[in-house]
């Protein structure tokens, strides 16, 4: 996650380059970050492991209120269930806690 030629610059999320530009992966990269950027504030560069991407496809994709469709790994999920969970608020619920580094949207802190 460090940024390629710099000892000191990272980047997650939509900056990075090692998996989809996705939100359902931001936590594990959240997590894996905090972990690295204590070793390193601690002296211990060398215990920093590399990240591992899921490589688990996970998308949910609506058009409307009503109509959907997703897959979570060889999953594909019926339009009615991917509705019901990002379809009815399209996720703008849950920013204030997740920005505010509260909560993360699908781990525990």
């Amino acid at each position: 996650m460090r940024v390629v030629g710099t000892k000191s610059v990272w980047g997650i999320g939509d900056v990075g380059n090692l998996e989809a530009k996705q939100v359902t992966v931001t936590d594990a990269q959240i997590i894996h970050l905090s972990a690295a950027l204590d070793s390193v504030l601690a002296g211990e560069s060398a215990q920093v492991k590399e990240y591992k991407p899921s490589g688990k496809t996970m998308i949910f994709m609506t058009m409307g209120k009503k109509y959907a469709a997703g897959q979570i790994g060889e999953w594909k999920l019926w339009g009615w269930v991917v509705s019901y969970v990002k379809g009815r608020r399209l996720f703008v619920d849950t920013p204030r806690v997740y920005v505010g580094g509260k909560q993360l949207r699908h781990a525990s802190m």
